[in-house]
């Protein structure tokens, strides 16, 4: 199976934590080898990251305008269909992908990289069965409303409309 560079953890989305009707569960997974689950949900005009124990997740969150999330869609060829989304604290980089293979009964994968300065830390993966995303126009959506477009040509796939 072909995974992007960045893969490193999985996600799986949990519709149980979410609380209100403008939130949207984009990714949710338990990790291996671990207790530790990560959630990424689009609240609204924000799409917040949260990593840490089913019912805590809150070892940590980070909560970043959806116009302004490192976001790289699916583009549209290959075996796999895969997402990525980057939140940034400080020195550190929280990747986040997640995919699935395109045939019947998909395998689904995931995970997080961790980098400090650019240097990968840590590398989670999720357990696979726990997988699950939300492969659809969620993102997407939100950042073309805040007046961005997708431009795969850019640096970071990202420019303002004009």
């Amino acid at each position: 199976m072909m995974r992007p560079s960045a893969l490193a953890a999985s996600v799986v989305i949990a519709t149980t934590s979410m609380s209100h009707a403008d939130t949207t569960e984009l990714m949710f997974c338990a990790m291996e080898n671990s207790s530790k689950m990560v959630s990424v949900r689009l609240d609204g005009a924000d799409v917040t990251y949260a990593y840490g124990n089913l019912n805590e997740m809150s070892d940590l969150v980070l909560t970043t305008p959806a116009a302004d999330v490192d976001y790289q869609p699916w583009p549209g060829v290959g075996n796999t269909i895969w997402e990525t989304i980057t939140f940034y604290n400080g020195d550190y980089e929280y990747v986040v992908v997640m995919g699935a293979e395109r045939q019947d009964n998909p395998q689904k994968y995931g995970g997080i990289t961790v980098r400090k300065a650019g240097e990968e830390i840590a590398a989670l993966d999720c357990i696979p069965s726990s997988v699950s995303f939300d492969f659809g126009n969620h993102l997407y959506d939100a950042k073309t409303e805040a007046g961005w477009c997708l431009d795969r040509g850019a640096k970071g796939g990202w420019t303002r409309c004009d």
